[in-house]
């Protein structure tokens, strides 16, 4: 048989490119499974500063109630503290 000269090429055999295929779906899938890890901690993550922010903003909510009702709370404790001194007003004077 005649000897072929090179052309160059590279002979690669199959058992090798199946073997190649199959490390790299390998490492393939041990970073999908590591991603997978990183969004369910991402997700839990996200949970609880949902929560976090629900919880802050309920407590601002109450702050804002509180404030605002104040005005009537103040003035309700001034009417009481007049009535109160007029009440001792007439006690005094016999009234």
């Amino acid at each position: 048989m005649a000897e072929r000269e090179s052309e160059g090429g590279v002979f690669i055999p199959t058992e090798r490119i199946y073997d190649l295929l199959r490390e790299s779906i390998d490492r393939t899938n041990e970073r999908l499974t590591e991603i997978r890890s990183d969004i369910r901690s991402m997700s839990e993550q996200t949970s609880e500063t949902t929560s976090q922010v629900k919880d802050h903003e309920d407590r601002i909510r109450e702050v804002e109630r509180w404030k605002n009702r104040m005005p009537a709370t103040a003035l309700t404790a001034l009417l009481a503290a007049v009535a109160s001194i007029v009440t001792g007003y007439l006690k005094i004077t016999g009234k």
